[in-house]
Formats: C-alpha cells, sequence, structure tokens
C-alpha cells in the first residue's frame, strides 16, 4: 500500500454535476465508493455522519466526504427562499481505491472548508463541470488538472488562506472578477482603491505571491474556458469578448494556464 501526501494527489476524477436541488431533498444514510467533494452554491444544508458532529452547510462551504462513511446530506433551505444548488465532484486522490486499500493517506482531508464564496472555488467547480460533460480530447487531463487546483485551494483556505487575505485584497479579487469582460489592468485597480500602481503591485506580491497581471489572466481564462465550452463563442469571438488585445495574445495567455490553446477546446454540444 502506497502512502501518500497532499504533494502526492493524482486525482481520479469518476463523475461531476452542477445542479439545483429540491426543497427538503436529501442523500443517505450511504456511503460512497469514492471521495465526494461538495460545494454549496446556493441554500442550506445539513451534513452528519458517523465520525463528525452534525454540520449546518452554507454557500462557499465545500464539504470532503470520504470513502466509507455513512453521512446524510440534506437541503433544509426554506421553501420561499433562494433556491439551492450544489456541485459535486466523486474521485479518487490517487491511482486505484482507497476502500480497496491500494493507498492510503498521511492526514484525512478536512470534512468541511469555508471559503466564503470565493469566486475562484466556484469557477473551478464550474469548469470541471464543463469539462466533464463536454468532449475534448484531453477532458481527464484537464478535469484530473482542475481537481487539483480545488485540491491546493482548499488545502489554503484549511491553512487561513481566507483570513490571510486582507479586506482590501479580497475586495480587488472581487473587482477583477465584476469586470473580467473589460480590459482591466494595474491602473484600474489602483484607480479604484486610491492607491499608486506600485502599492497594488506591493500588495499582491505580499499576499498572493503574485502579480495583478497574472490574477487578471487567471480570471478572463477561467471565464474564457465557459466561453468556448458553453457558449460556443469562437477563439476571436471569445478574445474580443473579454477585452484581449487581439486573439493571438489571448491563445498565448490562455496555453499558459489551461495547457493548451483555446483553438482545442470544443464547444459542450460538439460530437
Amino acid at each position: 500500500m502506497k502512502l501518500i501526501n497532499t504533494a502526492d494527489y493524482q486525482p481520479d476524477v469518476h463523475y461531476v454535476n452542477y445542479v439545483p436541488v429540491a426543497c427538503d431533498q436529501a442523500w443517505g444514510p450511504r456511503a460512497n465508493l469514492d471521495f465526494e467533494l461538495v460545494l454549496i452554491v446556493a441554500g442550506r444544508f445539513s451534513y452528519a455522519d458517523e465520525k463528525s458532529e452534525k454540520m449546518t452547510c452554507v454557500p462557499g462551504d465545500v464539504l470532503c466526504i470520504p470513502p466509507g462513511f455513512r453521512h446524510v446530506l440534506k437541503n433544509i433551505q426554506a421553501p420561499e427562499k433562494r433556491a439551492s444548488i450544489i456541485s459535486c465532484i466523486h474521485l479518487e486522490l490517487f491511482s486505484g481505491s482507497f476502500l480497496h486499500d491500494d493507498y492510503e493517506l498521511e492526514a484525512m482531508p478536512q470534512r468541511l472548508t469555508r471559503t466564503a464564496k470565493d469566486p475562484v472555488v466556484h469557477e473551478l467547480f464550474k469548469r470541471c463541470e464543463t469539462i466533464y460533460t463536454g468532449f475534448s480530447p484531453n477532458r481527464i487531463a484537464l478535469l484530473q488538472a482542475v481537481a487539483w487546483e480545488i485540491l491546493l485551494h482548499l488545502e489554503e483556505f484549511q491553512s487561513g488562506g481566507a483570513e490571510r487575505l486582507s479586506p482590501r485584497m479580497r475586495d480587488m479579487l472581487d473587482f477583477i472578477q465584476r469586470n473580467v469582460e473589460k480590459s482591466v489592468s494595474r491602473a484600474d485597480l489602483a484607480r479604484e482603491f486610491s492607491i499608486s500602481p506600485e502599492h497594488v503591485n506591493a500588495l499582491f506580491k505580499k499576499e498572493l505571491k503574485s502579480t495583478p497581471t497574472k490574477q487578471i489572466h487567471r480570471a478572463k481564462t477561467f471565464r474564457a474556458y465557459t466561453c468556448l465550452t458553453h457558449d460556443a463563442l469562437s477563439v476571436k469571438e471569445t478574445a474580443d469578448k473579454l477585452g484581449f488585445y487581439d486573439e493571438f495574445h489571448f491563445s498565448k495567455i490562455f496555453k499558459r494556464i489551461i495547457g493548451l490553446p483555446p483553438s482545442r477546446v470544443r464547444p459542450r454540444s460538439a460530437s
């Protein structure tokens, strides 16, 4: 049996969805054959298993339910409130089966991670579902890459990643997300938050170990993937929609972040 830690994860995605949930709908008591990641997109849910106390889960929360754990997940959102939505990813964290003792974990993943409705986590779950239901020739590799990125983000939040960000940095990231279809720049962030461009750079380096440009490109690339797959836009149309200089600049950035050129990403309706 191979003993692995988070650095050894090689996710093998089995199933993904992103679905509305009816009032009072419940799953269980049941035990999964593989790990399940559950993102609460909208609504309120209760979760309980045989090894942890009952939890109330709200939008932005991510559950990691291990194989073999009998549990109950139930929608407890009031009928008159906003509709409930969840996204679920079934996967193994390494080659083989955890239940069949093909591998062992140095530490089990944290059962509940609160991401405070982090837009990147939400976009990654959506992207995973888009890839899963699509027909890309790189589908398996893309699923592994996105699942791996989700797991890394969850680990960051579990170690205090969300709390480490200042309110101003969270506002900046939200500003990027809200203006992702515009030509957002470091100068725009400086004007919006009444600080110098150099101060913007310093904040991103200190809090994210990154640059404003990299975070802007990342947000645009994730949105571009949805444009190409869900909206069936062309590469040129996507580049124009997201404010890139031209489709060649867009393609270069997309390939660097996703790992393949946008011309090889197929619409969901393709056969």
